[in-house]
């Protein structure tokens, strides 16, 4: 075999070290590098990112403090124009009621002063007359009618 003929083991092994090196070389100071630099700018842009995140969340906490602090501030302002509108209402539904039990006390006062000064005016067996007058004619109207 050609591999175990030991005349040319010298220079398989010149053109091991030959390529090797060359390649190791190759390695270490063009691919490694770049390799070394993407890195770096990664963990660069990674500790950006974890510094700005932080910051957004120190943001956010502070904004959540300041927006409870608003909300319960609004909360007692609507409870307390609550309160004040729920006062008002039962003033004046108040008020109103007793505008109109005024009005109505006062309407019944002339309704019932109208009867007692009708009752001495009208003379209940004169009525009683003209109303038994008034059923007799129109039964004797319609019964002319149903004869007919």
């Amino acid at each position: 075999m050609p591999q175990f003929d030991t005349n040319s083991f010298a220079s398989q092994i010149f053109w091991l070290f030959l390529c090797f090196g060359i390649l190791f070389l190759f390695l270490q100071y063009v691919i490694v590098p770049k390799i070394m630099k993407a890195i770096n700018e990664r963990t660069i842009k990674i500790q950006e990112q974890i510094e700005t995140a932080k910051l957004n969340s120190l943001k956010i906490e502070e904004l959540e403090g300041q927006y409870k602090v608003e909300m319960h501030r609004i909360k007692e302002v609507v409870s307390d124009l609550l309160t004040s509108g729920k006062t008002e209402i039962n003033k004046s539904f108040n008020q109103n009621v007793t505008i109109f039990k005024n009005s109505i006390a006062e309407k019944y006062k002339v309704a019932e002063a109208e009867l007692i000064d009708g009752k001495k005016t009208i003379d209940i067996d004169e009525a009683a007359l003209k109303v038994t007058n008034i059923i007799l004619d129109k039964l004797s109207a319609s019964s002319s009618n149903e004869s007919s």
